[in-house]
């Protein structure tokens, strides 16, 4: 997430795309008619953002990828008449976070479930460079409630995790098939759900010459209610991790940015670059070992559960080579080389 006063990181574990909805009419159109070209060859998906929110390239390329099977199935029930459209081009208008809040009674059970992960995540990566945080649940029931800012976590211990039955990010789309004699638009909204959030936003300021910066956090959201059994148990532990090393990665930020000692013009651009880069590396440390834990919990606890590696092929290799390092020892390489450093060793 970046803002446009500084930079935001935003450490979250996703699930599929799911659509929404389409738009009226669509499912009685009729069947598909095959041309002579090969449909892959006709369609040319592009995205156009008119969304006043940051929207991440990733997501914009996920929505591209991921809903070609509907515009696809678009483009077949309307080419009876009109043949195949010449392009497709699909526009993202909007995206604004979608919550569903949870009651406290399908609450209470994963309460104590999280109790119970996060005892055991803390002991299997407890060590000397991360300090102990003071957990809470909570169950919240309006928006305001997840929207409190917190001090960073190295001026305050305490994490709050709220728990929602659902959380995810609306996507409001139109899918545009160009047609040679005129264009036809579609409506077809997207939600990306996301199975936890734990957000911070930091802001660069220079005076003296000397550059300072100052974090927010917001508290953690566990989805409780997705399909994704295997997220749902690593999730908080997930995000606690990232409480925990944040400490770290934003010194890192914070050094890296005196050294750059950008002109005051571009200091919040600069800052939120390393800041972008510096986190994803934070999410692949905290992937890796988060699910280098619940591997070991499920074998221990006799669970079914898969692990899902969620931010790339490092952390999939950090995940399997952690129980031979240990998390101490990737902890301490973490915190000792800085994270630029750090990745390059994966």
């Amino acid at each position: 997430m970046v803002t446009s006063h500084g930079s935001g990181k935003t450490c979250t574990r996703r699930s599929f795309l799911k659509i929404a909805s389409l738009g009226a009419g669509v499912l009685l159109a009729p069947a598909l008619v095959l041309g002579d070209e090969p449909l892959e060859g006709i369609v040319h998906m592009s995205i156009i953002d008119q969304s006043e929110e940051s929207i991440q390239e990733d997501d914009l390329n996920r929505i591209a990828q991921e809903s070609m099977p509907y515009i696809k199935d678009l483009m077949g029930r309307f080419s009876e008449g009109n043949g195949y459209p010449r392009r497709v081009t699909q526009i993202v208008k909007r995206s604004f976070s979608d919550e569903q809040f949870s009651s406290r009674e399908a609450a209470e059970p994963f309460i104590h479930l999280g109790k119970q992960l996060v005892a055991d995540a803390l002991s299997y990566w407890n060590c000397e460079q991360l300090a102990i945080p003071i957990v809470s649940y909570a169950v919240p029931e309006r928006k305001a409630e997840i929207e409190v800012d917190y001090p960073p976590f190295s001026e305050d211990k305490t994490i709050v995790i709220n728990l929602l039955g659902r959380s995810g990010i609306r996507y409001e789309t139109g899918v545009v098939l160009h047609y040679a004699v005129g264009d036809l638009t579609l409506d077809l909204d997207l939600t990306i759900p996301v199975m936890g959030r734990s957000d911070r936003v930091c802001h660069f300021s220079k005076n003296g010459g000397a550059i300072y910066s100052s974090t927010r956090r917001k508290p953690v959201l566990w989805a409780i209610e997705e399909e994704d059994t295997s997220s749902v148990y690593e999730t908080p532990v997930h995000e606690i991790l990232h409480n925990q090393i944040s400490v770290w990665t934003d010194k890192h930020i914070l050094d890296g940015l005196r050294q750059l000692n950008p002109q005051p013009g571009n200091l919040q651009q600069a800052g939120m670059e390393l800041a972008t880069t510096l986190s994803e590396i934070e999410e692949t440390l905290v992937d890796g070992i988060s699910t280098a834990w619940l591997m070991k919990y499920a074998q221990q606890q006799g669970l079914p559960l898969v692990p899902t590696y969620h931010s790339s092929e490092a952390s999939k290799r950090l995940a399997l080579n952690v129980r031979e390092r240990t998390p101490q020892a990737v902890i301490k390489s973490y915190v000792e080389l800085g994270p630029q450093e750090f990745a390059k060793r994966l």
